[in-house]
């Protein structure tokens, strides 16, 4: 689990706090006496979601970025359009859709000039999820908590399922590059963690330990991993899964 699961537990329209998901509209949980109480997404159609401001009361009161959003991003449809075009993705899609869809060889080669021109003389998307100095703070917040809820919900429902739950957090492009950032935050969930009796472990740290080649190699500042890397996490997972039966926390009747 990267460390933008902090972010995402808070979001409901994904667009608020990750420029371009323009699609991305989910269910989330929110504390209750109960432990969690689950808020249904509010819209599931295309064309429902399109209408962004008949949802605006439900993203007011769910979504913790939607205020933060509005406040970040320049005032006007004109400045609001570079935002949005910077994401290459949202580009691409507005461009087929001014060429009736069709992904030809002339739309790619305008969304990469667009793009270009757009990188230089639009302004810096909002990003929470790459600001560094607040993943400390989330792990101290409201949403800190609803990760520690959330942790306890999968534990238990993965223990009536008949599997051992193993809980992984680890850092991802720019966190690698703050790794104090990245401990300390870690630190957090980890208090967290126990005090819903729940164990976390931590795949970054073996990532801030690699060398630059290893990283290379292993694709470690993306958010995804090569094939390599995966071999990577394969082996420190399976080690983990060992000391865990070993020191009796667990139970395993396969081979390694």
């Amino acid at each position: 689990m990267p460390m933008s699961s902090l972010y995402r537990v808070g979001c409901v329209y994904k667009h608020y706090a990750e420029l371009g998901n323009t699609w991305a509209v989910k269910p989330r949980f929110v504390l209750a006496e109960d432990g969690l109480s689950l808020v249904e997404r509010p819209a599931s159609v295309r064309a429902d979601l399109a209408n962004s401001r008949k949802h605006s009361e439900h993203y007011r009161t769910y979504d913790a970025y939607t205020d933060v959003f509005h406040r970040m991003t320049p005032e006007g449809k004109r400045c609001y359009l570079l935002h949005f075009l910077r994401n290459r993705h949202a580009a691409l899609e507005l461009i087929s859709g001014l060429n009736k869809g069709s992904q030809t060889r002339l739309t790619r080669v305008l969304s990469a000039f667009a793009i270009s021109v757009l990188k230089r003389f639009g302004k810096r998307p909002y990003q929470p999820h790459k600001q560094p100095t607040t993943l400390i703070s989330l792990t101290q917040s409201e949403q800190g908590r609803l990760f520690g809820k959330i942790c306890r919900s999968f534990y238990d429902l993965s223990l009536e399922r008949g599997s051992f739950p193993i809980i992984v957090v680890t850092s991802q492009g720019w966190t690698n590059k703050y790794p104090d950032i990245y401990r300390e935050a870690v630190k957090n969930l980890r208090t967290l963690c126990r005090e819903e009796s729940i164990d976390l472990q931590d795949f970054g740290e073996q990532l801030l330990q690699l060398d630059s080649h290893e990283a290379k190699l292993y694709s470690a500042e993306s958010v995804h991993l090569s094939p390599s890397g995966n071999r990577f996490l394969a082996a420190w997972l399976a080690n983990e899964i060992k000391a865990l039966v070993r020191d009796g926390k667990a139970t395993y009747s396969g081979r390694f």
